[in-house]
């Protein structure tokens, strides 16, 4: 009894410092917050920029506390050949109310140098409930061939779920608001979607889960979605469509600044590639520069802004 009392005595010390060293461990992979952010996060690590029936890409709190009227952001490509500048790809000018509320978006496009779009999204009222908002859109170029948007309308809502028709190519949007009706067979029995279809688990601005139906109970080109705890916005994306996946998440400084995303491609669990896009901040810290390397090394994205006197 004595020997095996020793021996434990003994143990003591090192299970203590086993789990010490275990928490230290654990401790560097606990993801830091964000802090309040101009744009929402899934602006940059998502699709929904091209959806502008749910225009929830900003803090509108914090674009009316720092007055700001505008925001233009542009798109550049990598510079080929002997000609050192970096052509503009797209630009997008968002104006705004005193109150912070989206008012109108207009967006071009160039393909060498020459303007393909021209189009402006003015919004009727502020968005409602499940983030949507009635717009009219004025397009000065080719109004009867859209190049990069969607636009829906509504077409249904209910306490378990909401339905929009896409203005353009008549697609369903179906979104599952109760986990009880959160599966194939009830989305099916309730809404026999096609598979151009896209059905959603979440409200329409913060999905959980998002996939196209194939051979009636079959998901395809599915999406996760993971969100800060706090400020509950986008944290991380992943996509599945055999035989890639892709996974992109938002990185946080120890201040809970937004310094970017890192943007990883993979087959079969294999590694493929990644791009890592960094923040650049102005005097007013206020994000001016989205700079990729990797895949896409040498485009970058930049944002200047305009305030109310």
């Amino acid at each position: 009894m004595k020997l095996s009392n020793a021996l434990l005595v003994l143990m003591i010390p090192i299970l203590i410092a086993s789990c010490s060293e275990h928490k230290k461990k654990k401790s560097k992979f606990v993801q830091e917050e964000l802090n309040t952010f101009l744009f929402r996060t899934e602006y940059f690590i998502s699709d929904v920029d091209q959806n502008f029936s749910f225009p929830d890409w900003f803090n509108d709190s914090l674009v009316a506390e720092r007055n700001i009227q505008t925001i233009t952001h542009q798109w550049y490509s990598v510079a080929s050949g002997e000609d050192l500048s970096s052509p503009l790809q797209k630009t997008r000018i968002y104006t705004f109310d005193a109150s912070g509320q989206l008012l109108a978006v207009q967006q071009k496009r160039f393909y060498e140098n020459q303007e393909v779009e021209n189009i402006t999204f003015q919004y009727e009222d502020a968005p409602d409930e499940m983030g949507f908002a009635e717009l009219t859109s004025i397009d000065s170029l080719h109004p009867n061939s859209p190049i990069e948007y969607h636009t829906y309308h509504k077409e249904e809502y209910q306490d378990a779920y909401a339905v929009y028709e896409n203005d353009h190519n008549g697609d369903f949007l179906f979104c599952l608001l109760r986990k009880r009706l959160q599966g194939i067979v009830s989305v099916d029995s309730l809404f026999a979607p096609t598979p151009d279809d896209i059905v959603q688990y979440g409200r329409p601005t913060q999905p959980y889960r998002r996939y196209q139906v194939e051979n009636l109970v079959k998901e395809k080109n599915v999406q996760r979605f993971g969100y800060f705890k706090k400020s509950t916005e986008l944290r991380y994306m992943i996509s599945d469509s055999y035989p890639f996946s892709n996974k992109t998440y938002v990185t946080v400084d120890s201040k809970g600044k937004c310094t970017g995303f890192i943007d990883s491609t993979f087959s079969a669990d294999e590694y493929l590639n990644r791009t890592v896009s960094t923040f650049s901040y102005d005097e007013h810290k206020l994000p001016s520069r989205l700079t990729h390397t990797g895949m896409r090394n040498g485009n970058y994205e930049t944002f200047e802004y305009s305030f109310f006197e």
